[in-house]
């Protein structure tokens, strides 16, 4: 036989197989590196009007992007002779997926302490390929579906979408997001006993690492604030991953871009505005400015300041503990505040807050680390957050702290925490 006409994609192989009029083939069997696959049935030889092909798709839960994969055809002849008529090499399409969690939250509009909630959330593929195609359920082999996993406080309560037998596919804008419903979770209980306070609730798509060819896992995660009881006060958190920041004096009330360290540094900011403070030094350890941060920082000329055009410079300082910290005025009016933050070497870092009049309760959010891999086998990477912060005083004359700390340091003193700029609204 000639080699057959292959087509492949990131989760599929297909092909057709040539075969000739006058042909004494009873079966083709079909194996993928050494394991039988499918057993096809050509028609009789006296029914073909001439030499025909064999239209075969290979769509199994075990193709993965990017890899080549033997596929050998094994004829069996009327007589039950069998001799090799064909074997090749098939190299799937170098196109994966990347999830992120879209929107999450409570399935309930109110919440009052001691309500069971039940968590839901959207997972959105802004990859340029598809996950594996998904081992039915009735197959009973191992799941490879997405799901997301919901914490509130550092604590998993429960998870959804690991049942799905619904395969993703590449983001484009026909494609609707896939909706996840919170159906399990520890000890059979799929809920969140609800607590009075400001809680931080965590969505992490694909946790356990079921589709390990993702482009980007340390986008598979978000947070954000859960405030259950009333309050005079407001301080509401939502973070992710940090994109380019883009800073315009028209845009902001302040912003300060931390490119300068030490007692006579003057880092460079809004002329004039002065709302946000100057960095503190929160523990021991060595701070420093670092030229090559993972977000580019970019700003005008206007009122009399120096451009800079995709500055990477930002702080940086090791040692556990060791951190910054700065406030910015609170009153009545709601306000809002973005800081890029980043942790390095597969750190861990805390984000905390809070209001000088606890009109609302503060929070700590220890959501992101810059390990590749699981917490038990560190895998050195670098992660930038963005932290958005709107919030409201119940008091004038207030003030919102906000601190950012080194926690974890898996690879022992070469962790980095990082702060890059901030802008207040």
């Amino acid at each position: 036989m000639t080699i057959p006409k292959i087509t492949t994609t990131e989760n599929n192989v297909a092909f057709t197989i040539p075969v000739p009029k006058n042909h004494d083939i009873r079966s083709l069997l079909i194996s993928r590196l050494g394991l039988h696959i499918a057993t096809l049935t050509p028609p009789p030889s006296e029914d073909a009007d001439g030499d025909f092909e064999i239209p075969f798709k290979d769509e199994s839960p075990w193709l993965e992007p990017a890899l080549g994969y033997t596929y050998e055809i094994l004829a069996i002849d009327r007589i039950g002779m069998q001799y090799i008529a064909n074997s090749f090499v098939a190299t799937t399409a170098n196109k994966r997926p990347d999830f992120i969690p879209d929107s999450f939250g409570p399935v309930q509009q109110t919440i009052s302490p001691g309500d069971a909630v039940t968590f839901q959330g959207t997972i959105k593929n802004i990859g340029d390929g598809a996950s594996t195609h998904p081992f039915h359920i009735s197959q009973n082999m191992y799941n490879n579906s997405v799901a997301i996993t919901f914490s509130v406080n550092g604590r998993v309560v429960s998870w959804g979408g690991d049942n799905s037998d619904v395969p993703f596919v590449p983001s484009v804008p026909s494609v609707p997001l896939v909706p996840v419903t919170a159906g399990g979770g520890p000890n059979n209980n799929h809920t969140w006993l609800a607590t009075e306070g400001n809680h931080v609730l965590k969505a992490h798509v694909d946790d356990i690492n079921r589709i390990p060819g993702e482009r980007d896992k340390f986008n598979n995660l978000r947070s954000q604030t859960l405030t259950v009881g009333d309050f005079p006060g407001k301080l509401q958190m939502s973070s992710e991953v940090a994109g380019a920041l883009r800073i315009n004096d028209a845009d902001f009330a302040d912003w300060v871009h931390f490119n300068a360290w030490g007692e006579d540094a003057a880092p460079s900011r809004k002329p004039n505005a002065n709302l946000i403070s100057a960095v503190t030094q929160t523990g021991e350890g060595y701070v420093a400015v670092n030229p090559g941060c993972a977000i580019p920082i970019s700003y005008g000329a206007e009122g009399g300041q120096p451009s800079a055009q995709n500055s990477h410079a930002g702080l940086w300082g090791n040692c556990l503990g060791n951190g910054f910290t700065f406030t910015v005025p609170a009153d009545t009016t709601e306000r809002e505040l973005k800081i890029i933050v980043g942790v390095t070497n597969g750190g861990r870092g805390e984000f905390s807050a809070s209001l000088s009049d606890d009109s609302v309760p503060g929070f700590v959010d220890t959501t992101w680390n810059a390990n590749r891999s699981f917490d038990w086998s560190p895998v050195p990477g670098e992660v930038a957050v963005a932290y958005t912060l709107r919030y409201r005083a119940a008091n004038p004359g207030q003030t919102l702290t906000v601190a950012w700390k080194l926690i974890g340091d898996p690879n022992r003193f070469n962790s980095q925490i990082r702060l890059q700029a901030a802008t207040l609204k």
